[in-house]
């Protein structure tokens, strides 16, 4: 028999428990089915996704399941051989998420973040020019997390200025008002696929990219499985934590901006800031600064 995982978590944790998931013997994945990220988790696993509603009796069927930290309280699995994460204590552990999903067995090997993609449109670049992707992504949830609109189009003015760099905004349908924000302040050296693409697809498309500047979301996640450069715009949520996996980012963090209760993740401010002042604290010129010396 094989092993199941139960999990219900954002797209980025997913990727992050590719490792853990390779350790296991042939694992298959129940979420719900009407989750927000179940079509996007199918998308990219490399391991079959199930309904957790069309499941009978998941302990009898597999040798082991793993319960993940995100799964709902009220779906109760109860067996001998099911294995319940405790959700970790974020800001008082310093182990990156890979660890907290590997310590869950007692011996574990060493594997990379892994995912599939699906085939996009691959642009035309004229000689030496540079194509830079332009995320800024969260759930809805969270919106505490996106750095300011008007920042991204002053950021995309100055690149755009360069003369030798192409822009593409990716993203979901929640997205799409800043993906054309984005594209009316460049102009024609602009993409804007957001609410375009599949999840796959997006990721697919950073192979063709020389750089992704993104705030913490999930294709930053992706950029690092493909190992495509990326600058990461990092504010209050836990580098520690969450940080690129496989290969170093280069990354503007910061210094909170005289908030009070920064860094707040792990706190009941991160759901109820409004303001987020710590994200509006990293400026446009301090990104770009970063974006030149990277390409």
């Amino acid at each position: 028999m094989a092993d199941a995982v139960l999990f219900q978590n954002g797209i980025g944790n997913f990727i992050l428990t590719t490792p853990f998931l390779q350790n296991l013997n042939a694992p298959e994945i129940f979420m719900a089915r009407d989750f927000e990220s179940t079509a996007s988790v199918r998308s990219i696993s490399r391991w079959p996704v199930r309904d957790y509603e069309d499941a009978e009796n998941v302990p009898a069927r597999f040798d082991r399941v793993f319960v993940l930290w995100g799964w709902p309280v009220e779906k109760v699995v109860e067996g001998p051989n099911v294995i319940r994460q405790v959700k970790p204590k974020w800001r008082d552990d310093p182990r990156h998420e890979v660890k907290h999903y590997t310590d869950l067995l007692k011996e574990s090997r060493q594997f990379p973040t892994v995912i599939e993609t699906r085939w996009s449109w691959r642009p035309a670049l004229g000689e030496g020019e540079k194509l830079v992707a332009l995320v800024n992504g969260a759930n809805p949830a969270w919106k505490n997390k996106l750095w300011p609109p008007e920042y991204w189009c002053d950021l995309a003015r100055r690149l755009a200025a360069r003369g030798d760099t192409q822009l593409v905004v990716l993203g979901g349908p929640s997205e799409t008002a800043f993906g054309k924000a984005v594209t009316a302040a460049v102009g024609r050296r602009c993409w804007n696929f957001t609410g375009v693409w599949t999840f796959a697809q997006s990721a697919h498309f950073l192979t063709w990219c020389d750089l992704l500047v993104t705030n913490d979301t999930a294709l930053m996640h992706v950029a690092d499985v493909l190992a495509r450069p990326v600058v990461a715009i990092w504010a209050w949520t836990l580098w520690h934590k969450n940080h690129p996996y496989n290969h170093e980012a280069h990354v503007v963090k910061s210094d909170g901006g005289g908030c009070p209760h920064f860094p707040c993740y792990g706190t009941p401010v991160m759901w109820t800031c409004d303001d987020a002042v710590c994200m509006k604290a990293i400026s446009a010129q301090a990104v770009y600064d970063e974006v030149v010396r990277v390409l």
